[in-house]
């Protein structure tokens, strides 16, 4: 199982204090994410993601953490890449 899929799991299945203190650092992260939408394209393609990328992270629920989702999306899409080559 990849690390964000845990993460999303564990999140799914916290309940009690640990459950909010997910969320709060979700809601963080997703603060962080929208936060890149300020930047231009070539520096989100420097980090590796796209403006619709970072987009579909904000708008995730916030039982996601978007900073996970959007690294992993990230790493997906440049092993895919990648094999082609």
């Amino acid at each position: 199982m990849t690390d964000h899929a845990v993460e999303h799991h564990r999140a799914a299945s916290a309940s009690g204090l640990e459950g909010l203190k997910r969320l709060f650092r979700n809601w963080q992260a997703r603060r962080k994410v929208r936060g890149m939408e300020e930047l231009d394209d070539r520096m989100l393609a420097d980090i590796g993601v796209t403006r619709a990328e970072v987009e579909w992270a904000a708008r995730l629920p916030l039982g996601y953490n978007p900073a996970l989702e959007l690294q992993a999306l990230s790493s997906r899409r440049r092993r895919i890449g990648g094999s082609q080559r």
